[in-house]
């Protein structure tokens, strides 16, 4: 049986949990009552708005969603709530017991004060950066061959950019691992550089560094069974499954010297 030893020096740039339930038209009335329950651990609270894409027949249109985002004092934790989602995300993770007592926090919260009837989606997301570490190894030391590996495609000059994406489908959803491996300033996933948590996003000269990605998703409409109720112990359930098959997605692209240089 494998061990998860917990790593002192992983390459962890931040966590992200997200939770979908079916649409609330008036959230906006519930944000001051959120807010007052929220206020003693995420005292920030800032009104951001994003753009919906939807495609259809006709056409794509464009719809503007109101956002509230509630940010802990040293911006390291937020979570951001619209009509249809809660959003949980951290640059601080030690453990997953401490993510999901902070998740189980926010969901009551939502059910205490929302109420959502349905849970239209579940996602867990952890978004490494993997630096080479002097005396330790390389990041090629520290992942497999096939997240680098592109002696096939040899040709004169240098490797700019290599990117690789799997998708499993898993007990819980599917899970996407994805990775991009060469020189760039941009140190996480650009659809992360907005997150209004505090992270490295970007430094002054290009630097060798993988970021590697694994998202595990379960969505209502890819399931047979459909929409389930906005349950805690369901949804927490569901998370903590999530979590696992991650763990072991993670301890399996990355090398034993990783973990020993990590730890």
């Amino acid at each position: 049986m494998c061990e998860y030893k917990k790593l002192s020096n992983q390459p962890l740039v931040f966590v992200l949990a997200e939770f979908r339930f079916s649409p609330i038209l008036d959230i906006k009335e519930y944000i001051p009552k959120l807010q007052d329950a929220l206020r003693s651990q995420l005292p920030i609270l800032r009104n951001t708005e994003t753009q919906d894409i939807t495609f259809s027949p006709n056409g794509i249109s464009v719809q503007s969603q109101a956002n509230w985002e509630f940010i802990s004092k040293n911006s390291h934790t937020a979570a951001s709530v619209n009509q249809n989602r809660l959003l949980f995300m951290t640059s601080e993770y030690k453990r997953f017991d401490g993510f999901e007592e902070y998740c189980d926090f926010l969901l009551q919260n939502i059910i205490d004060i929302i109420s959502p009837s349905l849970c239209l989606g579940i996602g867990l997301r952890y978004s490494d950066t993997i630096f080479d570490i002097e005396n330790k190894g390389t990041i090629e030391d520290f992942v497999q061959p096939r997240l680098y590996n592109n002696d096939d495609l040899r040709l004169s000059g240098n490797l700019l950019k290599q990117t690789n994406e799997t998708l499993w489908k898993t007990k819980e959803g599917a899970i996407f691992i994805r990775s991009i491996y060469g020189e760039d300033r941009v140190l996480v996933w650009p659809d992360a550089e907005n997150l209004p948590i505090t992270t490295q996003k970007a430094s002054d000269e290009p630097i060798r560094r993988l970021l590697l990605d694994i998202d595990h998703v379960w969505d209502a409409q890819e399931e047979e069974s459909g929409p389930v109720d906005f349950d805690k112990e369901l949804i927490l359930s569901k998370l903590s499954n999530m979590h696992k098959i991650s763990r072991k997605a993670f301890w399996n692209v990355t090398t034993e010297q990783a973990k020993e240089a990590w730890k």
